[in-house]
């Protein structure tokens, strides 16, 4: 191949720089291995194959660093069969963050308050029940002790009577009691517990203790990244464990701490750590501002 280059040159190399140069490259490139030609090294010397800290910087979503990729870019120039993407995943083995795995004591308590309030659905609906039954019984007490009539007696009344309009004042107070009642019951049930999970897609879930009792929220129990729990007396998640009151809650000024401003600003950077560490839609947006 060594004397057919230096022949095109021998014969060509009085003639203009640009035909001689495109001769020139052309045999060359005529004579080349397969395994040559196509190298990435070759192809960078045309400015055809080189990663750029762009493309690197777009696989990563904006993590990796320059120095970082003058790293990863060598690894990629060296194996021809590396990919751009492959060369990311490199990156993600070396640098990237690897998110811890939930705490596991405090996750098995958190999912057993969260089944043991799905446990008292069915005896916190039989509750409402008998709550309903009294205040039902209550009316037709009521009702008969003031007017000596029954409920379906007092319907059947002119609307404008004045036994109507009085009627109606005593059951809009009892209703108003029952509803009173049946909520007592259900916050009773939940315990004042707020429950916050971080899933591992970034979603998201603030529940309350009533809220899982009473069956209109029933949390996922896969998948869980983080999860947070507050019962007013008792405050703990899945990154740290047990959390000092005197530093994280609001609720401290009730167990008489000296709550500053410099607590109360641990506790918010604490919380907006934690949404960008699992990737939420709101820590996604945290860390584009920062």
């Amino acid at each position: 191949m060594r004397k057919i280059n230096y022949y095109v040159i021998g014969t060509y190399g009085t003639l203009p720089n640009g035909v001689f140069g495109a001769l020139f490259y052309n045999v060359y490139d005529a004579k080349e291995t397969r395994k040559t030609r196509f190298s990435k090294k070759n192809r960078v010397m045309r400015g055809v194959y080189q990663m750029l800290y762009c493309e690197l910087l777009t696989l990563t979503d904006n993590n990796a660093t320059y120095e970082q990729y003058l790293d990863i870019e060598a690894v990629y120039m060296k194996k021809d069969s590396m990919t751009k993407e492959q060369a990311s995943r490199l990156w993600k083995r070396r640098y990237g963050v690897k998110k811890s795995k939930p705490r596991s004591e405090e996750l098995r308590r958190i999912k057993g308050v969260i089944r043991d309030l799905k446990n008292e659905r069915d005896w916190s609906r039989e509750m409402a029940r008998l709550i309903n039954k009294k205040y039902d019984d209550l009316i037709d007490e009521r009702l008969f002790d003031f007017y000596g009539k029954t409920l379906e007696e007092i319907r059947n009344e002119p609307e404008n009577s004045t036994t109507t309009w009085l009627a109606q004042q005593t059951l809009n107070h009892i209703e108003k009691e029952r509803k009173k009642a049946i909520y007592n019951w259900y916050d009773d049930v939940g315990n004042d517990t707020t429950i916050y999970i971080i899933y591992k897609d970034g979603s998201t879930l603030h529940v309350t203790g009533t809220e899982i009792a009473v069956g209109d929220v029933t949390p996922k129990m896969q998948n869980i990244a983080y999860a947070h729990y507050d019962d007013g007396w008792e405050t703990f998640d899945t990154e740290i464990g047990n959390i000092d009151l005197g530093l994280y809650s609001k609720t401290a000024e009730e167990f008489n701490y000296d709550v500053t401003d410099e607590m109360l600003e641990i506790r918010d950077n604490y919380e907006r750590d934690i949404e960008i560490k699992f990737g939420t839609e709101w820590g996604l947006k945290q860390k584009n501002v920062a």
